[in-house]
């Protein structure tokens, strides 16, 4: 397995093989957060790390049934985190912007402390937005 580290001195995160615990800074977290579902399940370490969150993306039709898709999908590629004890809970929402947008809201509750984290992400611009 493996993990991405983030270096609060340094300013940057790191892959590395498992047993170096990523989750003591907020900003690793969310680091892991964001890689974890916007990184394509099928590269190199997608059967590591991933999601299928950029597919649902390309796709570009805006209705309930992505939404549903994107949220369940997200709450997947996040599973990791719980299972390695990053992370004690996940939660996801998405929920439609406007007419053409989408937001992601994932709050991850930090193994170690209890502490939360939340990642919000936006998509603008879907090109059949209903």
């Amino acid at each position: 397995m493996i993990e991405l580290v983030y270096s609060a001195n340094d300013q940057r995160a790191d892959v590395r093989q498992k047993g170096i615990y990523i989750a003591n800074t907020q900003g690793a977290l969310e680091t892991a957060v964001i890689v974890s579902l916007l990184s394509d399940s099928d590269w190199w370490a997608g059967s590591f790390i991933g999601s299928q969150l950029p597919r649902f993306i390309e796709r570009g039709k805006l209705d309930s049934k992505t939404i549903k898709d994107v949220q369940q999908e997200a709450t997947k590629a996040l599973q990791w985190m719980i299972d390695d004890r990053v992370a004690k809970s996940v939660t996801v929402s998405a929920q439609r912007i406007g007419t053409e947008g989408l937001a992601v809201e994932c709050v991850v509750t930090r193994f170690v402390d209890g502490a939360p984290a939340i990642v919000k992400i936006v998509w603008e611009a879907f090109q059949n937005g209903i």
